[in-house]
């Protein structure tokens, strides 16, 4: 039995049940007079012919209504249904058969055409919301230039996972080229965000980079890609938002998505089982390493737990094949104003990629050997609690910490000398390096550094009995010492160079050990070790501080650094707990100190203590002079720690925080 809804249709033209039934092009088009006519007539006078053509059919309709209706519905509905109203007001207009096959028409945003058309599950809200919070803006064409510019120069580099060559081709107008995901192109701008001026109307580019970022979340929260790969890719772009503190979607948020998808589609599987498509097969295999190059980044930066524990995974260790670098060089050259690009550069960045990605390796192993897992409670309580990485106090396995370091230094000193950034011969420094070789070499040696702070500092902190655990000791103390002296340098030379803006926000993760270390050693006993801290500190505050007005990570790390010298300030009693005070101790630090000493061979911007290697034979490692180090180009005096301009400098980065802070920062080092 057919329900009100039939009897409240219409038989406008467009109505489907009217176009099954009768052919309405013979009822308008009755004669070849009356065609003609409507043809020649304007639009007004033939909508009055074609309303006068169906009042045969209005009657028809009006004496169903009138007489049978109660058929079909009884009296007393057919009555209400009429009451107050006149037949042409219950009549509604009825939907045309192509929308009620496809669903109401969305009005579609103007992208163009090198974006990938959305998805069919968009509704009209969605579509609305999407180009209100900006999602559907598309910088002109001079901003692409710069910011595709930026990607390729900066981010590409360490995180070559997308086919670069291909975006490029088709936002450059190659028609032949895929279209590019909108997440993706919105993800790439995010990460290239802080080493280029995208104008989003504002000053600071903390700022643009949390609009891009928004964008991004948004489009990924509304399900704008459905390729998993593309996926990955998109959120390990997005880990570079190193977000504000106590949200829950940060860097470690985002690498667990990436890591969440890449395990579904089986990315850890060896991509050469398949060998239709070898230009995938490499894609698949950048992504795998650049993955696990963030993830472990990441753990040693924010302190948790390494994320992608694939417990075996298949794929092959990074080739220069893989980079493809013949043609995305030629693309570049084609597309994008980057004239310091060349064959040579390109190899050597993608050496630089290539031993990160191989460091990423040993970074797993330390962690797991010298730091346990614990809960702690996050900004909001017990209710919010985050799994973080504490160094061990218990169970420690000496033998295993040896070994660690030993394949450590051994793993660098066996890598190419052309990313490695030391001084061979009495050559100086290399001035004549591009800048992208300068920031890749310095970057790769500060995280190598920084690794073995992160396996050597724990050991400071314990109590010692027997020979071996006091001669790995004092090893631990050397280590420490030059991997501080190292990153500081390497950071250093390039500040001085201008280039410091260009270092992604995981550099902080190296400053922090070694401007705590700094710190530490401003307050010791021995006047070289405490003007020697006391300029290594100076040195790394105003880096942290210029990284600061870009990145909140290091914002944050320089407010607990702030912290930690007015603890200690304040508070003398710490200053003896935690100064060097063992004779033995002081002696090697001492020793390391005396730049003035031709017996010195250690080398500052590369920890090399006990390495062997083809750099060893028949040549000697020198250090740079001191000055090149803290001296006149930065401005710092040799001279005690001034706590009071600490806290001056502080002021531009929100001030001191809670004095507690501080107990997390010497966890790592010093640990009562």
């Amino acid at each position: 039995m057919l329900g009100p809804s039939f009897v409240t249709s219409t038989h406008h033209p467009q109505s489907p049940i009217c176009d099954a039934i009768i052919d309405f092009g013979d009822i308008q088009n009755s004669s070849p007079r009356t065609a003609q006519d409507n043809r020649t007539k304007s639009p007004l006078a033939v909508n009055h012919a074609t309303d006068v053509a169906f009042a045969a059919f209005d009657s028809e309709i009006s004496a169903f209504f009138t007489s049978g209706v109660s058929n079909f519905l009884g009296h007393e509905q057919a009555d209400q249904l009429f009451v107050g109203e006149s037949l042409e007001h219950t009549i509604t207009s009825y939907p045309s058969p192509t929308q009620t096959l496809c669903g109401e028409q969305q009005p579609l945003p103007s992208l163009p055409p090198y974006i990938s058309a959305l998805p069919d599950h968009l509704t009209k809200d969605d579509i609305e919301y999407l180009r209100c919070r900006g999602c559907f803006t598309i910088p002109n064409r001079e901003q692409r230039a710069r910011f595709l510019k930026a990607y390729a120069t900066w981010v590409h580099p360490l995180t070559p996972m997308l086919d670069l060559s291909s975006i490029i081709k088709a936002v450059s107008g190659d028609v032949t080229a895929n279209p590019v995901s909108l997440l993706i192109f919105q993800s790439m701008m995010l990460a290239a965000a802080p080493f280029c001026d995208l104008d989003f109307g504002t000053k600071e580019r903390k700022e643009t980079r949390r609009i891009l970022y928004e964008r991004c979340k948004i489009l990924h929260d509304l399900g704008i890609e459905s390729d998993h790969l593309s996926i990955v890719q998109s959120t390990i772009l997005m880990s570079s938002w190193d977000g504000d503190a106590g949200q829950i979607r940060d860097s470690h948020y985002w690498i667990g998505i990436a890591t969440l998808h890449a395990n579904g589609i089986g990315l850890y599987l060896d991509p050469t089982i398949d060998p239709s498509n070898e230009r995938r097969q490499k894609e698949l295999k950048r992504t795998w390493w650049s993955l696990l190059m963030r993830d472990r980044l990441l753990a040693v930066a924010l302190r948790r737990p390494v994320q992608n524990k694939a417990f075996r995974f298949d794929v092959p260790m990074l080739q220069m094949e893989d980079f493809e670098l013949p043609s995305l060089l030629e693309t570049i050259r084609f597309n994008l104003p980057i004239d310091e690009l060349d064959i040579e550069t390109f190899e050597i960045v993608a050496s630089c990629c290539m031993a990160l990605a191989q460091l990423s390796e040993y970074i797993d192993k330390i962690l797991s050997v010298q730091y346990s897992i614990q809960k702690t409670v996050g900004p909001q309580g017990d209710r919010n609690k985050t799994l973080s990485l504490v160094p061990k106090t218990t169970g420690i396995r000496w033998a295993d910490i040896t070994s660690c370091g030993q394949e450590l230094q051994n793993w660098y000193g066996y890598l190419p000398e052309e990313v490695q950034q030391f001084e061979l011969g009495g050559q100086k420094f290399p001035g004549s390096e591009s800048q992208i070789i300068k920031v890749h070499k310095a970057l790769l040696t500060a995280y190598y550094s920084m690794t073995l702070m992160t396996l050597y500092r724990p050991l400071l902190s314990l109590s010692v009995h027997r020979a071996e655990e006091k001669q790995i000791r004092c090893m631990a103390i050397k280590m420490v010492f030059q991997a501080a002296q190292s990153i500081t340098g390497s950071f250093a030379s390039l500040s001085t160079a201008g280039l410091l803006v260009y270092l992604p926000e995981t550099a902080t993760a190296a400053i922090e050990p070694a401007i705590v270390t700094h710190l530490l050693h401003s307050i010791s006993d021995v006047v070289r070790i405490r003007h020697q801290g006391s300029q290594g500190f100076h040195v790394c505050w105003n880096m942290l501080l210029q990284l600061g007005d870009i990145y909140s990570l290091a914002e944050t790390t320089a407010i607990m650094i702030n912290a930690a010298a007015q603890k200690l300030k304040s508070q003398p009693s710490r200053k003896k707990k935690f100064s060097i005070h063992s004779a033995d101790m002081t002696e090697l630090v001492d020793e390391l100190c005396d730049f003035s000493s031709p017996k010195s061979s250690y080398k500052i911007p590369v920890p090399f203590i006990g390495v062997v290697g083809d750099q060893r034979e028949g040549k000697i490692l020198r250090q740079w002079g001191q000055d090149h180090f803290y001296g006149t180009e930065f401005g710092v005096p040799s001279c005690e720690l001034d706590f009071g301009m600490v806290e001056a400098s502080s002021n531009s980065i929100g001030g001191a925080s809670d004095a507690d802070l501080f107990e997390q920062l010497v966890c790592w080092d010093i640990a009562g």
